[in-house]
């Protein structure tokens, strides 16, 4: 038998066969679908995580209350004034951003929009390498003196004034009224970011957080030190001023932006593990119903292979007859899997905060894996039935 002529017989054998055709269709489909999804998730987040190290930059220094034992009682530590002016006098940092942050309802004649706020210091900006797309920042007067103006994000922007000029209107965060002096450039990569209202430290303070402390310190490292040391002294320094001893580390949280993005790195490399393995077991789920089905098949259509051998037919045709079956039903899986896998991927980007990177090498794995899973899954019903007597198979009911 030529190749076409056994490739037409196990597409029609397929084809009568649908409810076993479709079941092993399904799992191939969803295990390469699956691989696929994952491995462009994973890669979103990796693009992103390094896409937000060049931003952030790699001398940040973050800061905040811990807690402390105080009389045999843990209690929480805040950040003061006092702190602010204790790591301002540090000559290892370049500059200090105070940030008090918080949700808030953004509300203008023509939008509303649940954002963050974030109230800082006119350093804000140039800390976190953010850029402005038009207006400006808020001057060290109306720092020092709360106005009530703040900088918005890109989608604050589009959410509250859609194609219209934000400038010199007025938006109300909670009871109070802001006007808008700037708008910040897109991001894209961090969307949290782009959902920001930034405004004066003080101003948040007291008519949005109404607190004298600060949630965090924001710290920019010189390059007299390396940052991990700078991170050590900034912590000692704040112990020392506030007359605690050094074992009472975790009276003050410390971090870099290279322990977070590091961590970022761990979390998504291990997702996309679990997630690699979860497609695996998938496939191979998928390949053990084909072998089931067909085995099935074998064992339903033994007289049909007896009436086959019976006239001509060869072992080696049996066999080839058999594994197209299950190459076939496989690989229009894997197709479609790759279609279902790239539509889901496309899909998540509206639903995580960093948009999936799809690429070609996961498409060709994942078809390759499906040939693959059916070429094995296929091999021993295939071998079965080849190894079939003629005579005892004609003589099966």
């Amino acid at each position: 038998m030529t190749f076409w002529s056994t490739l037409q017989l196990a597409l029609a054998s397929l084809w009568k066969h649908k409810v076993r055709t479709v079941i092993n269709w399904l799992g191939v489909l969803i295990g390469v679908a699956s691989l696929i999804l994952t491995d462009a998730i994973a890669g979103g987040a990796r693009s992103t995580i390094q896409t937000r190290l060049e931003q952030m930059g790699k001398d940040l220094i973050f800061v905040w209350g811990g807690q402390r034992i105080r009389s045999g009682v843990s209690v929480w530590t805040d950040l003061t004034e006092k702190d602010l002016g204790v790591v301002g006098k540090l000559s290892f940092l370049e500059q200090v951003a105070p940030v008090v942050e918080g949700t808030v309802q953004a509300v203008s004649d023509s939008g509303n929009y649940s954002c963050e706020f974030r109230g800082s210091t006119v350093d804000y900006l140039q800390v976190k390498n953010l850029r402005l797309a038009a207006g400006r920042n808020f001057s060290q007067e109306e720092a020092r003196a709360g106005a009530s103006v703040v900088v918005i994000g890109k989608t604050v922007r589009d959410k509250l004034f859609g194609s219209a000029d934000p400038l010199e209107s007025t938006i109300r965060l909670g009871k109070f009224p802001y006007r808008v002096i700037g708008v910040l450039e897109e991001v894209g990569s961090d969307r949290r970011q782009d959902s920001v209202v930034i405004m004066p430290v003080h101003t948040a303070q007291q008519r949005l957080k109404r607190t004298v402390y600060y949630d965090y310190f924001l710290l920019k490292n010189r390059a007299l030190l390396p940052i991990e040391q700078s991170q050590r002294r900034v912590r000692l320094e704040l112990l020392r001023a506030n007359h605690l001893p050094e074992e009472n580390e975790d009276a003050y949280g410390a971090t870099t932006s290279q322990e977070i993005l590091k961590s970022y790195r761990q979390g998504s490399q291990t997702f996309s593990y679990l997630s690699l393995f979860t497609a695996a077991i998938c496939l191979v789920s998928g390949g053990m119903g084909i072998t089931n089905t067909s085995l099935m098949s074998v064992r339903d259509r033994t007289r049909e292979i007896g009436i086959r051998m019976s006239v001509g037919a060869r072992p080696r045709d049996i066999l080839l007859q058999f594994l197209m079956e299950s190459l076939s039903v496989a690989i229009l899986g894997g197709l479609s899997g790759v279609v279902v896998g790239v539509v889901l991927a496309l899909s998540a980007a509206e639903l995580t905060s960093w948009p999936p990177v799809l690429t070609l090498r996961a498409i060709l794995f994942g078809l390759s894996s499906s040939a693959v899973v059916g070429l094995v899954a296929g091999m021993y019903p295939a071998m079965v039935a080849a190894r079939l007597d003629p005579v005892v198979a004609l003589a099966r009911d």
